[in-house]
């Protein structure tokens, strides 16, 4: 835990120095230098001036860290008199002013803004150095540079869709900053540690919306959000699609002292819960406007597909429509929400029930088996040695085996044997393939079209094999073969995080390429981790720059780093 605390250090230390010392003087580049990199080549750093700074003596105590923290930010060592100006390098960006930007100012002229690394931070620990984090910054959709790295995180705003069994992506930028760090001495100063104040704020997609850095947490509510201020007291706002504040926790709640609140959303209602004590709860649902319409209850959670799970008890579970009414009796025993049109329940007498939505029961196990959701329907099994069966969403039997028994898709299931990996459909077809470990759903790309079919993994061996989804040929084991440049095979699936678009990021050893099941495919040639996709934008992370590229791999813009690797 002590290492990646030294990167809040290092973020309070950069606040101290701008406010103590006078910005630093930069050169702004004339024009912005054309970006002609080619979609087949890596692109290279572009030439940067090498700061200069008068001399300053060596601190008496060894830096904790090292690097260029941002443009307009200073080096930051552990004896603030070694605090030396930055100077960015010159072109291929250009500022939304000269001087340090340290806040963000919505505008409706940016288009879309991005985030981007403006700096790795790194630290050290005797001799051994290590990566502490980055800082980040804001730019528009032409990489103009709106802040500089004032950020010790962005990420986007989502929540999980329970529908599609995914995350869901909201055009909002959640942004941290790192307000104070206090250090906590131990007699044995490796046991001494770092308490931090971090804060978030938001900044909508648009960069017509912004919040400042001010608040505890920030949660996606529908297509809005509720920014906490603190934990202890009903100090919260709820903000809509468009960033308008729609109702405060002291609305709602009177400023009532308790020991904690909640707000959810749920099919055009908020569930909004206080706690009196330790023992006690207390939930209402409020319209849009916050105004109450049912309640209280308690035990709840939020409406799904037309139906809340509530108790009035904390003990009896059962499901309400949104006038109120008991659609299903309160005879269950645990807060679970319906989806797809199923739920799985426990009875009284413990015994796992499949229910619709009117309350029938598709399916009863025995109170000593589990019951799961699984991409057929639903799996039971006694224990983890016993047998599994497989049902469909009706309850009916679908197929019976032995604990190592799994479900791909709705139709297909594997099982390890002896000395192979059985795979099999429900339509009788069946094949044999080697001992695997783990078997997954997978895209493999030949000449970018796209196969659909099932990736089988040997973590012992270290090879992966594919078999196309209708069985119709032999598993065919995958490997980066360098004479066939346009096959790749499916490393994993990755989220738009402005479309929710899934994409299929696939790697040849010399490039990724992406296809979506709709047919529209993406370029990276470089070797990065893991390329994010924003949009027509796709963002990269190298040793020595942040990226970003179009679909075809062109370059659009990137911000040198101080690489240090």
């Amino acid at each position: 835990m002590r290492k990646p605390l030294f990167l809040f250090l290092a973020f309070v230390l950069l606040l101290t120095a701008c406010t103590q010392l006078p910005p630093a003087e930069t050169t702004q580049p004339s024009s912005i230098v054309p970006l002609t990199t080619s979609a087949t080549q890596t692109p290279t750093a572009p030439p940067t001036e090498t700061p200069t700074a008068p001399p300053t003596e060596t601190p008496t105590e060894p830096a904790l860290f090292v690097g260029d923290v941002t443009a307009g930010g200073y080096r930051v060592h552990t004896d603030t008199s070694a605090y030396q100006p930055y100077v960015p390098p010159k072109a291929v960006y250009t500022r939304l002013a000269d001087g340090p930007l340290e806040s963000f100012i919505p505008s409706s002229d940016y288009g879309e803004v991005y985030p981007y690394i403006a700096a790795h931070v790194f630290g050290s620990e005797g001799n051994d150095g290590w990566r502490a984090g980055s800082c980040c910054g804001i730019v528009d959709r032409n990489g103009r540079i709106l802040t500089d790295g004032i950020y010790c995180g962005v990420r986007t705003l989502s929540d999980w869709d329970y529908e599609h069994n995914s995350v869901r992506y909201l055009p909002f930028w959640v942004v941290q900053k790192v307000l104070s760090v206090t250090r906590h001495e131990e007699a044995d100063a490796d046991l001494s540690w770092l308490e931090d104040d971090t804060r978030m704020g938001v900044i909508s997609l648009d960069g017509s919306f912004a919040l400042p850095c001010e608040y505890k947490s920030i949660q996606a509510a529908g297509d809005g959000f509720v920014a906490y201020r603190s934990w202890d007291k009903p100090d919260f706002e709820v903000h809509d699609g468009s960033g308008t504040l729609l109702f405060t926790g002291a609305d709602i709640f009177d400023g009532s002292k308790a020991e904690g609140w909640s707000i959810r959303w749920g099919d055009s209602l908020y569930l909004a819960g206080y706690y009196p004590n330790e023992d006690e709860s207390v939930y209402w649902y409020l319209r849009p406007d916050g105004t109450r319409t049912l309640g209280p209850y308690s035990s709840a959670e939020p409406f799904q597909e037309g139906l809340a799970c509530v108790s009035a008890d904390g003990e009896s579970y059962g499901y309400i429509d949104k006038e109120g009414n008991w659609v299903i009796e309160p005879v269950y025993e645990t807060a679970a929400s319906f989806c797809n049109g199923r739920v799985i329940q426990k009875t009284k007498e413990s015994q796992a029930v499949v229910l619709d939505k009117s309350g029938n029961r598709l399916l009863t196990c025995e109170d000593d088996y589990w019951l799961y959701d699984a991409p057929c329907g639903f799996r039971s099994q006694r224990n983890w040695d016993d047998t599994v069966t497989y049902y469909d969403r009706d309850g009916s039997v679908l197929c019976s085996g032995g604990y190592n028994l799994c479900c791909l898709d709705a139709e297909t299931f594997y099982e390890e044997l002896d000395d192979c990996t059985r795979v099999f459909r429900l339509d009788g077809r069946e094949l044999r393939m080697p001992l695997v470990d783990y078997m997954s759903t997978g895209i493999f790309l030949v000449d970018e079209q796209p196969i659909p079919g099932y990736v089988g993994r040997s973590y012992q061996d270290e090879v992966e094999y594919f078999l196309p989804q209708d069985l119709s040929a032999a598993a065919k084991q995958i490997s980066f073969d360098t004479e066939s440049p346009n096959s790749y095979f499916t490393c994993f699936d990755t989220q738009d995080e402005i479309t929710n678009q899934t994409w299929h990021l696939c790697w040849n050893g010399r490039a990724w390429l992406g296809c979506t099941d709709e047919g529209d495919t993406l370029t990276v040639p470089l070797r990065v981790p893991s390329p994010r996709v924003f949009g027509d934008r796709i963002n990269a992370e190298l040793d020595h720059a942040s990226v970003y590229l179009d679909l075809d791999g062109n370059i659009v813009f990137y911000y040198p780093l101080n690489a240090e690797d």
